[in-house]
């Protein structure tokens, strides 16, 4: 309950930031259609398959015919752009079945693919003589119609792609680096009544982390170099709480032992406050924050679709969804921790014919058992962390 109801907060107090924060991502051309001559329109994707190799192919055209008049329009993020386009394809009677990008459009004909556009445009301007803009008021035209993209940007972001890039995210090493911190913490907290409660903390930490990402926060931190700092620095310290353990790594008891009663009170205040719930909370925003270069590029788009305005409220349940599929491996780690201590707790009380002392050694014994297999898990994936 208290992890909604931060997500709710969060979407809230991120209202203000979006408004200064939104900006178009695409430079946009401005729409006319009017009777110049010399003149073709050009539609592309920003993240189109197909359609960057054009951008010298035109550069190219332009050379070669000076006098022509190129007018470009990006689709994928400008809402104006789209329009026009869906008001030509609509003009020039396309099929839906082929409405693709990139395109180009002339008076009387549109051409639909990389490959049309490269191979036929130029001889269609040597062979033309009226070269008049294309209009919105109904042509007869002839089309070429090649592969392409889809026209809308909403078609590439299905659900099975979403979730499958979400999945993959989940195996890079800012992940990786954030479960095995997750298990450091909750391996901390073993002891303590707030072990859920802790690790609630820590996952609503990062999911606000991302959330606030997604909304056009702490642009910053994309493609940092922090990021790979924070994953072999966080594999670093999983091979030494593998190696050592806890205990043995921190020397809570001996060292707090022979502290002055002061200092004493004041590391043990200090380390109450970080293993709190707001403290795991912080551990788990801060560590977050370091891991935004490891989302793919479906998960980028959607975030430059929400924070440019187009297609925002469109995209927005594709964010959290992908946010809630990164997550969910630290659910599951929480509850299967949890499972397996209270499974092995359970399993030591019910063994017949042992007092209770014994019980007790057996619940310890098989408690050390399970927290050394932790360990060595951690261990090795901090390896991995390190040399990856």
């Amino acid at each position: 309950m208290l992890l909604y109801v931060l997500i709710i907060l969060s979407l809230t107090l991120s209202v203000t930031a979006l408004v200064e924060n939104s900006k178009q991502v695409s430079v946009t051309k401005s729409i006319s259609v009017t009777a110049e001559k010399d003149c073709i329109y050009y539609f592309y994707g920003q993240e189109c398959d197909g359609c960057q190799p054009l951008d010298s192919y035109f550069i190219g055209l332009k050379k070669k015919f000076p006098e022509l008049k190129i007018e470009i329009y990006e689709v994928y993020h400008n809402a104006e752009n789209f329009a026009l386009l869906q008001s030509l394809f609509n003009a020039y009677n396309v099929d839906k079945d082929r409405k693709f990008v990139p395109v180009v459009f002339t008076h009387n004909s549109y051409f639909i693919g990389a490959q049309s556009i490269t191979s036929l445009l130029d001889d269609w301007i040597k062979d033309n003589k009226d070269l008049s803009c294309p209009s919105t008021e109904g042509n007869k035209a002839v089309g070429i119609v090649g592969k392409g993209s889809p026209y809308n940007v909403l078609n590439i972001l299905n659900f099975f792609k979403v979730t499958g890039e979400a999945i993959r995210n989940v195996f890079t090493p800012g992940i990786i680096a954030l479960s095995l911190l997750f298990l450091v913490v909750i391996s901390i907290l073993k002891e303590r009544e707030n072990l859920l409660k802790g690790g609630v903390a820590y996952i609503a930490g990062v999911y606000l982390a991302y959330l606030l990402f997604s909304m056009g926060l702490f642009t910053v931190l994309y493609q940092s170099e922090i990021y790979h700092l924070f994953y072999r620095g966080i594999g670093l310290i999983a091979v030494i709480f593998g190696l050592m353990g806890v205990n043995t790594f921190f020397g809570w008891k001996k060292f707090l032992n022979n502290l002055p009663n002061d200092l004493h009170k004041l590391l043990k205040s200090i380390y109450n406050f970080i293993f709190s719930f707001f403290g795991v909370l912080v551990i788990g925003f801060l560590s977050g924050l370091l891991t935004f270069a490891s989302v793919g590029e479906t998960f980028i788009l959607m975030r430059s679709l929400f924070v440019g305005g187009f297609r925002r409220w469109q995209v927005f349940p594709l964010l959290l969804y992908y946010i809630l599929i990164i997550i969910l491996i630290f659910v599951v780690l929480l509850l299967l921790f949890r499972w397996i201590k209270r499974l092995l707790e359970e399993h030591a009380k019910k063994m017949k014919d042992t007092s209770d002392n014994d019980r007790k050694k057996w619940e310890k014994h098989y408690l050390k058992v399970f927290y050394l297999s932790i360990r060595i898990i951690i261990l090795i994936l901090g390896l991995i962390l390190l040399f990856v």
